[in-house]
């Protein structure tokens, strides 16, 4: 039976996404404002959310800069890589970025030489 991948919504605030379940099924991480008072609970909730997906699955950014980063960051550390779905206004169309070990290791090496 195939499965069908998921398209983690990190921050949904009522745009309209659909376009994106074209890489899947849209799962909403977080719905709206987000307190900002306990960075600890926005983690564990955060993870809690995530904990059923999958190597395949994408995260779709969403909302604002440190609840991306926490889905990310959350998503490498359990698959080692995390492919990432962000829209660009101007041309109104999602890219693919895929973070992985190998494309981070490169990155890296980069600024060492510096």
């Amino acid at each position: 039976m195939d499965t069908v991948n998921k398209v983690y919504v990190a921050n949904f605030a009522g745009h309209d996404h659909s376009e994106a379940s074209a890489w899947g099924e849209l799962v909403m991480v977080t719905i709206g404002f987000v307190n900002y008072e306990s960075l600890d609970r926005l983690k564990f909730r955060i993870t809690e959310e995530l904990k059923e997906y999958k190597e395949d699955d994408w995260l779709l950014l969403s909302g604002t800069n440190i609840i991306n980063v926490f889905c990310a960051v959350i998503i490498y550390h359990k698959h080692q890589k995390v492919k990432i779905l962000s829209y660009n206004k101007n041309k109104r169309e999602y890219k693919e970025v895929i973070l992985s070990e190998q494309s981070l290791g490169q990155i890296v090496s980069v600024l060492e030489e510096e």
